[in-house]
């Protein structure tokens, strides 16, 4: 989608139908995770969370690889990476 010329962001969400004892909801959970300069204070309240998603600055895994850092040509989560050569 975000080849189509528009900046979008898709969060994760998980369904949870039940909770018991035999559920191991780690495993079937989508994680989020933010790049943000410092955890944030409480009295901060949810401003960095929310301009580290409205940019990008995440990235969504459930857990099988973790990828704390990446750029691609120079370019970290988040940015846009402008390509070279002619459209076909």
């Amino acid at each position: 989608m975000a080849n189509w010329g528009h900046k979008k962001h898709a969060i994760a969400e998980s369904d949870i139908f039940t909770i018991t004892h035999q559920n191991e909801m780690y495993a079937h959970l989508n994680v989020i995770y933010l790049k943000l300069n410092q955890l944030p204070a409480y009295g901060q309240g949810w401003q960095p969370v929310l301009d580290a998603m409205r940019n990008g600055k995440f990235f969504v895994s459930t857990g099988e690889v973790l990828i704390p850092n990446f750029t691609i040509n120079g370019k970290q989560s988040g940015d846009v990476l402008k390509l070279g050569g002619s459209k076909k």
